[in-house]
Formats: structure tokens, sequence, C-alpha cells
């Protein structure tokens, strides 16, 4: 090959002026040089791929097609992975190629773990909020994952995950749960860890922020328009049976307040829930009062924005005590 380059060599391989390249060749191949220099003139040069491309369709038909064979198999075992990763040193892993490409008993569960770390957190480099977005049965696929999926974890995505961090995730948190995952019992236990051990809410906040949105949020849209038919309240009401009144939560159903249903819960507020004397509800009965007790939209709907108008129809007697004591007038 005396002063020809190797390239040149391969060049008029591909243009049919040579059918092979000169004897031993591979065989004399020090350190490699040659193997790589033809490699990457058909990468580079012939083929003009980036990255994406090679990882897509790097495999031993196209390396055959394009004159090769000898090399891969006299200098490297028939892998098309160690051919290129003779080249390119650790710009590529062995798991991103097509499953063609991936050697025979390459994958093991120990080994589907460690791919599925190095995805998440050096690949991506993903937050948690990040991989509960993005995890799937879809991204293992996108991901060269399928494969050690199926075969140790059944294709649950969840039991992969899991596997790799134990107990860290709740199968709900997940885009998609498997079909018939979503049973009444499980809606309400998701819905309890949710309140109780993930967000940690007292009583006034989860007041604050119970409603379809945030259920939505938390992912337990499929049980609650299943089995609760959209309505927050009925969901909490069956998982803290009694506890909350519906007139308590941020949003009511349309339709909800009537004048009868505003007095009933004007009443259960000072007699049951706050427990009011009347000396103790003549201190405090206010506008004000009745909004941070939820009562501001029949206030105005049925008596115009007048709180005493509203009490006197409840407690006839006492709203005359406070007139009384204030000199206040129904006009």
């Amino acid at each position: 090959m005396q002063g020809i380059r190797i390239e040149e060599i391969y060049q008029e391989i591909l243009d049919g002026k040579r059918k092979i390249f000169p004897p031993n060749t591979w065989n004399e191949d020090i350190n490699r040089e040659l193997s790589k220099r033809v490699t990457r003139y058909l990468i580079e040069d012939v083929l003009n791929w980036g990255g994406e491309d090679i990882k897509r369709q790097w495999n031993k038909k196209l390396i055959k097609k394009y004159k090769l064979g000898g090399v891969l198999g006299i200098v490297y075992q028939a892998s098309p992975y160690t051919m290129l990763n003779d080249l390119y040193p650790g710009r590529f892993k062995e798991w991103e190629f097509q499953k063609s490409s991936v050697p025979a008993n390459f994958w093991t569960k120990e080994q589907g773990l460690k791919v599925l770390r190095w995805t998440i957190e050096e690949k991506e480099k993903l937050t948690t909020e990040q991989l509960l977005q993005v995890y799937s049965k879809k991204w293992l696929i996108k991901n060269k994952l399928e494969r050690p999926s199926r075969v140790y974890w059944g294709s649950s995505p969840y039991a992969m995950l899991n596997d790799l961090y134990p107990g860290r995730f709740k199968e709900w948190e997940l885009q998609e749960t498997p079909l018939n995952f979503w049973t009444k019992e499980q809606g309400l236990e998701a819905l309890r860890w949710t309140i109780e051990e993930k967000e940690e809410l007292t009583t006034e906040q989860l007041l604050q922020i119970y409603s379809e949105k945030w259920l939505i949020k938390n992912r337990l849209s499929t049980p609650f328009y299943k089995y609760w038919k959209g309505s927050p309240y009925a969901m909490l009401n069956a998982l803290y049976p009694g506890k909350f009144k519906e007139w308590e939560l941020q949003m009511t159903p349309i339709n909800f307040w009537t004048r009868e249903k505003s007095l009933e819960i004007l009443r259960w507020t000072i007699e049951e829930k706050e427990q009011l004397t009347i000396e103790q509800l003549l201190q405090i009965y206010s506008r004000e009062w009745l909004t941070k007790n939820r009562l501001s939209t029949s206030l105005w709907k049925y008596w115009k924005g007048n709180h005493m108008k509203m009490l006197n129809d409840l407690y006839s007697e006492v709203c005359r005590e406070m007139i009384k004591m204030e000199n206040v007038t129904f006009s």
C-alpha cells in the first residue's frame, strides 16, 4: 500500500475499481489505525452522518454493504459497537443502538437498572418532577429500554422504576397507570396519601386548595370522574365521612346556594362549627365574618349584601338585640 492512502483504496472498492483490500491489511494493522481510518471515512465522508444517524442505522448489515465486513470480523470480532467505540471512545453507549446492534445476552436485570439510572441521572439529568412528567412505556422505548422492561419487569414501567428507587414513587404518580389499576379503594388510598404524606396538609390548607384542578394535578382524575362523577366533595367525604361540609370547599357546584341552604349553613356555622354564644355572635358577626365562612355568595345573591337582614331571617330575636345595641337599620 506504499504511496497510496487506505482511504483511497477504500474509495476504489466502493467505486467498483477494486474487489478487496490488499492481503493481510487487517492482520498487520498495528493499533488498529487503518481500521479506525476506514471506519471514520465511511461515517464522516461517505455517509456524512451525525450522532443520531449513527445510533439509528449503524449495524452489521450496513457495515457489510459498505465493504467493511472483513474489518468487522477480523479486527472487531463481528461487534458493530466495538468497531464504533474504537473510533469514538465513550461517545456512545452500547444500548443506544438498534436491537440488531446490541449483543446477544447484553441485557441482564442489573444492566437494565444501570442503564435506566444513567438515562435519568446523567443523560437527561431529570428532576423528580420532570421524571414523573415523561416516564412511561413510550419513554422507555425511545431510550432503548423496552427489551429489559419487557423481559424482567413484564413491561411495567413502574415495576422497573421501583426496583431502581425502592418506595420512592407511588404508581399513581406516573403519567400512565395500568388498565384497571384504579379501584374505588385505590383512589381513596391515593387521595389519603397525597393529603397526609406527600403534601402533609393541615385541615385549613386542605380546604384552601382542594378542588377539581388539584385532583387532576395530583393524577387523581381517573378515579375522581369514574367513581365520584366529578364531585370533589363526594370523593373527600368518602375518605373522611362527615368531617367536612360541602360549602367549606373553595368551590361549590352550580346552583348549590339556595336561600334555605344559606340559612341552614349560617345556623350550622354559628351553632355547630364555632358554637357561639349570643354574646360572642354579637361581637364577631359582620360581612367579613360571613365572607370568611364562605357565605358571601348567598349574602349578596339573596340579601343584597345586608348581613343584618340575613341574620334576621335566621334569628329575629338576636337580630333585634343587635339592632338595639348598634343602632342598625334594615334599610
